[in-house]
């Protein structure tokens, strides 16, 4: 049922920028009952993918529900979108409305479809189911047409990008829920609606953060090819991936391809099974990998001494896929995290302990460089008390050199 703006309260004016043009617009009390949350947004066609993937719910069932009860649609999205946030800070939007009422207007098509607002939608939902009281009933907001072309459909993709791009909405959304929408709105064949050009000028990207964006998106869809799970991106934000794959985004700028490839699986199979601080734990492996790859190699050989290491994986990746993992399984899961993690430290400590080892030899090598360098017609052209100086001063390098002798 379409909304008729002529039976509603007029509240207040926002500003809008649309086709270019910024534009004020009425905002409207809405009931809350007219509204539905939006199976395109980003983070919500993630759930809905996670729930298809996860075979509990098809994509065909939850856009049923969507079309044939409106209310428990939304309890099942809301649940969702609630479950996400951290519960500090959905506590304090939930808290800000409750004594404030709703301080920043959302906005919506005609059919109900919310394009902004779906946390203060949630919370006044919440609000009103427990206190029953009139001012959580409606929600306010800008109350746009369908979309009825492809034009206006980007239009409104835009609108919804530089809205969830704001100040107030930055905190709405984790580092993967941007990757995805990036992903989904300049990447994906099969969703793509806007250009990368207009995505950072819409989502005020500094060009420099762009190419990093896409840097990570491609190491987000290589890893979960790698995983097996080519769209399984709740598993990112289950496994708090997002520091690794900024790591690994970045590092693989800095290998040649031949070197990446060698390596890749181990990069992978690390963050995937080891636990603690994943970004500091890849890190150290990645630096391990650019400055000695000879003892990544030993430790690959070392996991590999008691079976192939990276079969095991492959195995228990299968397995999760599959819904079929055992105790068993989580506890070889947990055995390989802890063994990579154990060899990883050796090798450190043993680059380390070489480095350790090796230091007065690159000191003395550094310092016959620098002998080297020295002529000996600007020796012979020194007088006065430079000349002086430099006398003293190799006075007090042949003794230290006698000194480094004695060692002998």
């Amino acid at each position: 049922m379409m909304i008729d703006k002529e039976t509603l309260e007029k509240k207040a004016t926002k500003p809008l920028r649309i086709h270019d043009q910024l534009q004020t617009f009425d905002t409207y009390a809405i009931p809350l009952e007219k509204l539905f949350y939006n199976d395109r947004n980003g983070r919500i066609a993630t759930f809905i993918d996670e729930e298809e993937l996860r075979k509990d719910h098809s994509r065909e069932e939850i856009k049923r529900l969507m079309e044939e009860d409106i209310a428990r649609y939304n309890d099942f999205i809301g649940k969702a979108i609630k479950g996400a946030e951290k519960p500090d800070s959905y506590e304090k939007t939930l808290k800000d409305i409750e004594h404030k009422g709703q301080m920043v207007a959302g906005v919506v098509l005609d059919d109900g479809r919310i394009i902004d607002g779906n946390r203060r939608f949630t919370v006044l939902r919440e609000l009103y189911r427990k206190k029953a009281e009139q001012r959580f009933s409606t929600f306010e907001a800008v109350i746009l047409p369908v979309p009825a072309s492809e034009t206006e459909q980007k239009a409104i993709t835009l609108l919804e990008l530089e809205l969830q791009h704001n100040v107030d909405n930055q905190r709405d959304y984790s580092p993967i829920d941007r990757l995805v929408d990036f992903y989904k709105k300049c990447c994906d064949e099969r969703t793509r609606t806007i250009s990368e050009e207009e995505y950072r000028s819409y989502a005020n990207v500094p060009a420099k953060e762009l190419a990093s964006l896409k840097r990570q998106t491609e190491i987000m869809l290589e890893y979960l090819e790698w995983r097996g799970q080519p769209k399984a991106f709740y598993l990112l934000k289950e496994e708090d991936l997002n520091g690794p794959l900024v790591e690994l985004a970045n590092a693989k700028t800095k290998f040649s391809e031949h070197n990446w490839l060698e390596f890749r699986d181990y990069f992978f199979a690390q963050i995937t099974l080891v636990s603690g601080d994943k970004t500091r734990n890849i890190r150290n492996l990645i630096k391990l990998a650019k400055e000695s790859p000879e003892h990544v190699r030993q430790m690959v050989q070392a996991l590999d001494k008691e079976g192939a290491f990276l079969g095991k994986v492959d195995d228990i990746l299968r397995k999760e896929k599959e819904g079929v993992q055992t105790p068993e399984d989580t506890h070889e899961r947990r055995k390989l995290g802890e063994d990579f993690l154990s060899l990883q430290k050796e090798a450190i400590y043993q680059k380390e302990k070489e480095k350790s080892q090796n230091s007065p030899l690159e000191k003395l090598r550094k310092a016959q460089t620098l002998c080297d360098e020295v002529r000996w017609q600007d020796i012979k052209e020194t007088t006065g008390e430079n000349r002086k100086e430099i006398q003293k001063i190799l006075a007090e390098i042949t003794c230290a050199l006698e000194k480094i002798k004695g060692y002998f």
